[in-house]
């Protein structure tokens, strides 16, 4: 339906457990994807925790995806963080992923909430060198509606 209608694909991309950076997963997906979508076909990967050769991977074969990311960016180990870095600053998406990622800060009991989304600013801030906190919460919203096609 989506690659008929033109509308994004949004996909939640994890590998098993001994699946680093779910690299497996990617590559499996990637490969349903290219059967079925047009290389330009907007994709977003909701929940991003692939490293630079997951993302090097999507981009080549569909240079318009968009990466989301959530709090566990404050978490990522550093190929992670490469990727985080080396992805266009116009392809970053913003997530809360409520209610399930939360700040680390919040207890466990509690849940996440899109007032949260700062925390994720504040995580991809302190991996970008040069990125503030508002810098990164400005480019993200304005990546999100420019890619769902939304206006304020």
């Amino acid at each position: 339906m989506a690659s008929q209608g033109g509308v994004p694909v949004v996909l939640h991309v994890r590998g098993g457990k001994d699946d680093v950076h779910s690299a497996q997963a990617h590559i499996q997906c990637m490969r349903q994807c290219r059967a079925i979508l047009k290389k330009g076909h907007p994709i977003h990967l909701h929940c991003f925790d692939g490293g630079w050769e997951q993302a090097q991977l999507w981009l080549d074969n569909f240079p318009g995806v968009h990466f989301g990311f959530t709090g566990s960016v404050n978490t990522f180990s550093e190929d992670q963080k490469l990727a985080e870095v080396r992805i266009p600053r116009d392809r970053l998406l913003l997530e809360s992923d409520a209610p399930y990622f939360r700040p680390a800060w919040v207890p466990r009991a509690g849940y996440g909430h899109p007032k949260y989304l700062a925390e994720v600013a504040r995580g991809i801030a302190a991996i970008r060198q040069g990125a503030t906190v508002d810098g990164a919460l400005q480019e993200g919203g304005m990546n999100a509606l420019r890619f769902y096609g939304l206006r304020v």
